[in-house]
């Protein structure tokens, strides 16, 4: 069983193998039918290609056969044009092709504009008629059918209006129109004769007597009730009759409600309040006139009117609520209250209700009723009374702030209705730049200056009224100009210091330079020694002696400038001829401290070392001494140097000796001068 089916699947096998190799057998054929009838193709339009001079020499012969055919009508042509004796030739600008390898005659250099139109012609009937498959001209075929006819064209633009035509004929005569308006009248003809006087008439009755007018009765006045017909009376008589006109006294009569009748009387209809007053009555003629008055009254019932019908009080204000009612009669107003009786703290006068000292039980609705013979009117006014506004907390009312410290003014309010504060500074709402409001209103200024002096104002406004207060700041006089530099003011000049601050010395000016010491601000004051000073005639010790007065600033006041700066410094010089300090065992020369002790050291050195600036460096002239001048030779020498110790200046006296004949010594002190804010102020 097994070795069939093996049998059988080889058998089918091998039948695929012959139908695929079949196949392919096939489809080589095809393949190279194709490619040979590709190649025949190729080969034609080379042949083609290769062969483009045939047909142009083909299409130059047939032109120059008909440029022959026709060369003897050209000929004709231009002689008869010749004979003419026009004057005129046509110069023809292009040479003729020459025609001399095809044994044809030599054509003239020049033709005619005919030769040249028929050359074209011949040219446009010879083109596109090569045929690429025969070789040769094609010939024009037979016509064809024509075509379907193509879509309009876009419409063009409108031309330009024509001639206007003759005019046509007249039409039919309308209808009549309607009459026109009349005409201006003419101007009056001349004034004709006078005609035949006629017969005297039969004589008339007796005339009656011209008078002036009169009242038969006087005028009287009536009272009438709102809303009726008011009937006022004017009876008049003279000769001629009068005529009787009505008028109101101070205001006009009632438009569309008011009727004079033939006999003069005046009739008022639907009589309202305004219409009451005084109307007079004037009958006239040509002889004159008569005048009369009469009021008439009218009588309606009350009317109240309230300004508001709601009103807001806060605790302790006076309130007055005006009533204001009419009618005629007059009537009587009163006030009562809708719950109780009115407070005992009221006034009623004329309809006014005031209630002074009003508390939240005054609150409430209050009546206003007026009240005559008419009739009774009623309105009434709702009370709120609220706590009064006032202030919780509140600055005092004098403040000094330090400069260069931060600032708080505190201001909180409260009442019923929620208040708002505000904060003002001089009366203006701009506030300083460098200031801040907190949450609870408190205004903070973070580093006071001198700028920001002044009277600040806290102000509290709820819906119903405004509290303020105000605190006038001020601050301390600034304590050295470094502190000026820092929070007032970047300009060198004169200032006023104090130093140890209010209530304690007095302050003092001074010069402060905002330039030097990298413009950090120094304090200089002046004294009474600051030029250069001889010394002449003094040889003992220190029995030469110059005290120091410094301008403007006592020692005590100078002291507090150095305790509040954070550097001083005094230069001091001394130019020596033979002449000694030696600070040690017997000196000579020396300064005094601000405090009266002796100062055994010199400008440059440090505090009591005994020694001036060489002596520290060891460059002295003698380097066995201290100073410059120990030396003490005739030479002219010099020591000089800053003196730092803020705690001992400034200096207060110069002492110097050894000065006696053929020695001589010059001193020259310095401004004191200070500067900087020490730590912490």
């Amino acid at each position: 069983m097994n070795q069939e089916k093996h049998i059988s699947e080889t058998k089918r096998r091998i039948s695929l193998g012959s139908l695929c190799g079949m196949s392919a057998i096939l489809l080589s054929i095809v393949c190279c039918v194709a490619l040979v009838h590709v190649e025949f193709r190729i080969q034609e339009h080379h042949r083609l290609l290769s062969n483009p001079t045939t047909i142009c020499d083909q299409m130059e012969e047939e032109i120059l056969s008909k440029i022959q055919q026709h060369f003897n009508r050209w000929a004709a042509a231009r002689e008869e044009k010749l004979s003419e004796g026009k004057g005129q030739e046509s110069r023809v600008s292009r040479h003729k092709r020459s025609v001399s390898s095809v044994n044809s005659p030599t054509l003239p250099q020049t033709t005619t504009p005919d030769v040249q139109r028929l050359i074209r012609e011949e040219l446009s009937q010879l083109q596109d008629q090569i045929c690429a498959k025969d070789h040769v001209l094609c010939r024009t075929g037979p016509k064809g059918n024509p075509g379907r006819r193509g879509r309009s064209g876009m419409r063009g633009k409108p031309g330009k209006p024509g001639p206007h035509g003759p005019p046509g004929k007249h039409g039919p005569v309308g209808p009549q129109g309607p009459i026109g308006l009349r005409g201006d009248p003419g101007v009056p003809g001349h004034i004709g004769p006078p005609g035949p006087r006629g017969p005297q008439g039969a004589k008339g009755e007796r005339g009656k007597t011209v008078s002036t007018p009169f009242l038969q009765a006087p005028l009287a006045g009536i009272t009438v009730n709102e809303g009726q017909t008011a009937f006022l009376k004017c009876t008049a008589d003279g000769h001629p009759p009068p005529r009787v006109t009505w008028s109101k006294i101070n205001s006009s009569l009632p438009i569309g409600r008011h009727v004079v009748e033939s006999s003069g009387a005046l009739i008022v209809k639907n009589v309202k309040s305004e219409d009451d007053g005084v109307y007079r009555c004037r009958a006239e003629n040509l002889l004159g006139s008569v005048n009369a008055s009469a009021k008439l009254i009218v009588q309606f019932a009350p009317r109240v009117s309230l300004k508001s019908n709601r009103l807001v009080a806060e605790e302790g204000q006076t309130i007055t609520i005006a009533c204001h009612a009419t009618g005629h009669p007059l009537p009587t107003i009163t006030w009562s209250n809708s719950i109780g009786s009115l407070p005992d703290r009221r006034t009623v006068n004329n309809g006014v209700l005031k209630i002074n000292n009003v508390s939240r039980k005054d609150g409430g609705t209050f009546i206003c009723k007026a009240k005559n013979i008419l009739g009774t009117a009623v309105t009434t006014m709702q009370l709120m009374i609220f706590s009064r506004l006032q202030f919780k907390v509140r600055p005092s009312a004098q403040l000094t702030a330090e400069i260069g410290f931060p600032l708080r003014l505190p201001c909180a309010a409260e009442s019923d209705l929620k208040p708002t504060v505000t904060w003002m500074k001089d009366g203006k709402p701009s506030l300083p730049v460098d200031s801040s409001i907190l949450q609870d209103n408190t205004l903070v200024i973070s580093s006071v200056k001198k700028s920001h002096e002044g009277s600040y104002t806290c102000k509290a406004t709820n819906a119903l009224s405004s509290i303020q207060t105000s605190v006038q700041v001020k601050t301390n006089s600034t304590p050295s100009c470094s502190v000026i530099r820092k929070y007032v003011s970047s300009s060198s000049g004169n200032y006023v210091i104090d130093p140890d601050g209010a209530g304690g010395l007095a302050p003092f000016t001074v010069y402060c330079d905002m330039s030097d010491k990298n413009g950090v601000g120094v304090t200089v004051v002046s004294h009474d020694s600051e030029s250069r000073t001889l010394v002449d005639g003094y040889e003992g010790h220190g029995s030469y002696s110059r005290s120091i007065h410094y301008s403007g600033a006592s020692l005590s006041q100078l002291a507090s400038l150095t305790d509040v700066s954070l550097h001083c410094e005094q230069f001091v010089k001394y130019e020596c001829y033979d002449s000694i300090l030696r600070f040690s065992r017997s000196p000579f020369g020396w300064w005094v401290s601000r405090d009266s002790r002796q100062m055994l050291y010199w400008g440059g050195a440090s505090p009591n070392s005994y020694k001036c600036a060489c002596g520290m460096t060891n460059s002295c002239a003698n380097p066995s001494k201290a100073c410059n001048c120990d030396k003490n030779d005739l030479v002219w020498r010099e020591d000089s140097g800053l003196l730092t110790d803020k705690s001992t200046l400034p200096v207060k006296e110069l002492r110097f000796g050894d000065t006696g004949p053929n020695e001589q010594g010059y001193h020259t002190l310095g401004k004191l001068r200070c500067y900087g804010i020490p730590h912490g102020s």
